[in-house]
């Protein structure tokens, strides 16, 4: 456990009550902030301080938080589910998880935390103009047709 990393989880919801509860049987609450909800300019303060970003989504972890941390050039760390592996492409400019290997997530947060090239590397996302580009032709390939751009 490194006592110099805190984990920080924005935003409230359903399972909060729940993982305030594991922190406390873990012993681990003085190490976790919960922010609850934020206003948006709130939110990209923590983004930009934030060295590894986190996605656990169930279906996909292509979703605002992630183009988010994506624009402020943060680590993202996300289940590889639904289309997240069509912009994410693991090892080059994020890591993805298989289901088989969440147990490994502890590990590649410290390697990330602990290897400051590496993580410099996964933080080198395309330009803003790239981006929307590979998001409309992804959008475009789901929709099975070409739009005018």
């Amino acid at each position: 456990l490194n006592k110099n990393v805190k984990l920080v989880i924005v935003g409230g919801g359903n399972e909060e009550r729940y993982l305030k509860k594991i922190c406390q049987d873990l012993e681990i609450s003085e190490y976790v902030i919960f922010t609850g909800a934020l206003l948006r300019d709130e939110i990209r303060e923590y983004m930009n301080i934030a060295d590894v970003f986190i996605s656990m989504n169930l279906l996909s972890s292509m979703s605002n938080p992630v183009f988010e941390a994506m624009i402020c050039g943060t680590a993202v760390v996300a289940l590889n589910r639904g289309t997240t592996s069509e912009l994410i492409k693991n090892g080059e400019n994020g890591i993805l998880i298989e289901d088989d290997r969440l147990g490994e997530l502890p590990q590649i947060i410290n390697n990330l935390l602990e290897n400051n090239e590496e993580r410099t590397i996964l933080e080198q996302w395309p330009s803003w103009e790239e981006r929307v580009r590979d998001e409309v032709d992804l959008v475009e390939k789901l929709a099975g047709n070409k739009v005018g751009v």
